[in-house]
């Protein structure tokens, strides 16, 4: 003990005669037997048996004797104190508990004493149990006083006031070691007659009698407490254990069992097992204990059907002979039965499963390493269909040289643990001798120590699933017709190439090209669509043969195509490209038994400059295309800068004539006339003028763009409109002018 914990004893063993004194409850001739039986209650609290008797109240803790025997030499008020101080004394060298639980623990010992004190001097002041034998009652009262009190305050007062459950099961017991107690009184009063007698002479055969009682009492109490623990350890069980007399009778019936079979402890002890729980009269069982009963050999049944409310519990019992009886251990196996049973349904399953299914299966014995395959594996590479069990040969050779590296790295990842689940496609040989994909699916069973037992999982054939999707990623990236890239997969090669220039520091390093076949509308509509497409297609090959390596070629739609030229070192190069490009589509291409000619408008815009992103360059290629096509068709024009301004410029003028026509913005000017013969004006010429923020713009200028836009019709219509209205005016107002037209 720390030397604070004998500090502590140090006080409660001076400080008991201490109080006494002062409080004049003992004279000071007793002092001295006083502190005797102070120290004599703590060194008893000291010895081993006041271990077990803290954890259970029917065990008897030796310093009880002392404090009866200080009840009946001082009081009450002494003996309270003296069983603080045993209590303390415990609590700080055997039990240790927390303080709050010590001053509980201690406040129910004094609580007890004090009631057996008050008990015993009540029974006591009467004359007729101030002696032998009367005296037996008041001591009687007093400890069954002290035990129910204890009792009451440990399992029921204690429990309201910290908010814990009651043990409802406490009145059963309350006077369970009493008689025990009864003993130990008994001993305390042997003790205070030899005291109060001054039989000295007998003292030390008083004291090797009582030493010898206490051996005899801590063998009880270590037999009692064994039983106990033995009790705890059945309780606990998961297992049920119930133990049979030879009369049949129930002599242990623990927790597991109380709750398998809905029968409780109470119920079943002394009684017959059928009468325990009649459903058990009905099953097999009172046969096999009968028969274990006459031939004393351990048997089992392994199905025994019980109902239970609504269903039906499955329990195991296993018949063991002994001594005296049979010990009946049960053990539910409802679950287990029906896990087995949904088992042997799911194999079921899989088994009709893997004979329909489109997915060979497969496993693999890696201890035995035999290797199984379901007949549709087989069937899928062209052997036979029929399960097989081989090696894994089977399926590791047939694999291709390009893929068995990477397939036995997945398979050796997934046996080390680093992935949950096997996958990985790859091609095997066909009995035919071609090569189709599949992919392999799989999950390793591990044994002791994560150990990989085995492996087992399924093929699917993928090889058309592959094609498929190689066909929908060149319906991605490629224009179906021509085999050429799409304007999104240009543009965004564009953007990349645009990037690493930028990155690099380079200046002029690329150039794209924007074309559009001339004539190709008048060849399409005048030939048809199948010639149109066929032209599309030679013209495709032969800008082509046109190209250098590193370059690319790409459809954006109709006749339009793209051309991106690298690694440039000056534009002159660009510019002869362009020509050799022309010059190949001059020649004519002979489509469907006939000659057709086209040519190609070229623009070219050169990178990177000033460029941000792909979109800017392909604008200004396709403008200088355009103002190849406005000079005159089959020609090539670099953009510039004031190329750019003319397209601003001719955007505007198209956005502001569209606005002037959906307002009537026109002015209609009328121009006379005149007869040669006669000198006089006979009509009007009806002309159209258009004034734009304040300038007139000339018609040889609006005129082309609005029949370039389709507005001419809307244009003219509103002219004519408006000359007639004019016209019908002056007739009405000059009748004999003798106009005769506008």
């Amino acid at each position: 003990p720390s030397r604070l914990t004998l500090a502590a004893l140090a006080s409660i063993f001076a400080g008991v005669p201490l109080v006494v004194r002062l409080a004049g409850w003992a004279s000071s001739d007793r002092i001295l037997l006083l502190t005797g039986c102070v120290l004599a209650a703590m060194a008893l609290s000291c010895l081993r048996v006041q271990e077990p008797a803290a954890a259970n109240r029917a065990i008897m803790p030796p310093a009880f004797v002392v404090v009866f025997g200080s009840l009946m030499l001082f009081g009450p008020h002494v003996a309270t104190l003296v069983a603080i101080a045993a209590a303390l004394t415990a609590g700080l060298l055997c039990a240790r508990p927390s303080p709050g639980r010590l001053l509980i623990e201690t406040a129910i010992v004094a609580a007890a004493a004090e009631a057996a004190g008050l008990t015993y001097t009540s029974f006591a002041s009467l004359a007729v149990v101030s002696v032998w034998p009367g005296l037996a009652l008041p001591l009687s009262s007093a400890v069954i006083v002290s035990h129910v009190v204890q009792g009451a305050l440990a399992d029921i007062v204690v429990p309201l006031v910290t908010r814990r459950p009651i043990d409802r099961s406490w009145p059963a017991r309350a006077l369970n070691g009493s008689p025990v107690y009864l003993l130990g009184a008994g001993a305390a009063a042997a003790l205070v007659a030899v005291i109060d007698r001054h039989l000295w002479n007998i003292a030390p055969v008083v004291a090797g009698s009582l030493f010898f009682a206490y051996r005899l009492y801590a063998d009880y109490v270590h037999r009692l407490d064994e039983e106990h623990r033995r009790r705890e350890v059945i309780d606990h069980l998961q297992q049920g254990m119930s133990v049979l007399d030879h009369e049949g009778r129930v002599t242990l019936w623990n927790d597991a069992v109380e709750r398998m079979l809905d029968c409780s402890r109470d119920r079943a002890i002394g009684r017959p097992l059928t009468q325990a729980v009649p459903a058990l009269a009905r099953t097999e069982l009172p046969r096999a204990l009968a028969d274990t009963n006459a031939d004393r050999t351990a048997r089992t049944l392994n199905h025994l059907r019980l109902p239970s409310g609504t269903d039906v519990r499955i329990v195991q019992v296993k018949l063991l002979p002994v001594a005296g009886g049979i010990t009946l251990l049960w053990h539910d196996v409802t679950e287990r039965e029906r896990a087995e049973h949904e088992l042997r349904r799911s194999g079921e399953r899989l088994a009709l499963a893997a004979e329909g299914a489109n997915d060979g299966l497969w496993q693999w014995n890696l201890q035995t390493q035999e290797f199984y395959v379901s007949g549709r594996w087989r069937a899928m590479i062209g052997l036979p269909a029929h399960a097989a069990i081989g090696g894994p040969g089977e399926w590791l050779d047939r694999v291709h040289a390009d893929d068995i590296a990477n397939l036995k790295a997945a398979l050796d990842a997934h046996l080390a643990g680093s992935t949950q689940v096997f996958q990985h496609e790859h091609r095997i040989r066909h009995e035919d001798g071609s090569y189709r994909r599949f992919l392999c699916r799989g999950v390793a069973v591990r044994g002791a120590g994560r150990k990989p037992a085995r492996i087992a999982g399924s093929l699917t054939d993928t090889t058309e699933q592959a094609i498929a999707q190689e066909r929908l990623r060149s319906v991605g990236f490629l224009d179906s017709l021509t085999g050429l890239f799409n304007r999104a997969v240009f543009v965004e090669g564009l953007g990349r190439w645009l990037d690493e220039c930028k990155r690099r520091g380079l200046a002029n390093s690329f150039a794209v090209l924007y074309l559009d076949l001339d004539r190709f509308k008048i060849v399409n509509d005048s030939l048809g669509h199948m010639v149109g497409d066929e032209l599309l297609i030679a013209a495709s090959r032969r800008l082509e043969s046109c190209l250098r390596q590193g370059d690319a070629l790409a459809r954006l739609g109709g006749d339009e195509f793209a051309i991106f030229l690298n690694g440039l070192n000056d534009d002159m190069q660009a510019n002869a490209i362009a020509g050799r490009i022309q010059d190949a589509l001059t020649a004519p291409f002979s489509i469907a038994g006939r000659e057709v000619f086209t040519s190609a408008s070229i623009g070219i815009a050169f990178g990177p400059a000033h460029y941000t992103n792909p979109d800017e360059i392909m604008r200004d290629a396709d403008t200088a295309m355009y103002h190849a096509k406005s000079r005159g068709k089959s020609r090539h024009e670099v953009f510039d800068e004031a190329m750019h301004a003319r397209v601003r410029d001719r955007l505007s003028l198209e956005n502001d004539l569209r606005r002037a026509i959906a307002s009537n913005g026109f002015e209609v000017h009328y121009q006379p006339i005149v007869s040669l013969t006669s000198g006089m004006c006979v009509g009007f010429e009806s002309l159209v003028r258009w004034s734009r923020n304040g300038e007139n713009v000339s018609p040889v200028t609006f005129i082309p763009i609005a029949e370039e836009l389709g507005l001419i019709e809307a244009l003219g219509t509103w002219v004519l409109q408006e000359a007639c209205r004019t016209f019908a005016n002056w007739q009405r107002q000059f009748p004999g002018a003798g106009l005769d037209c506008i």
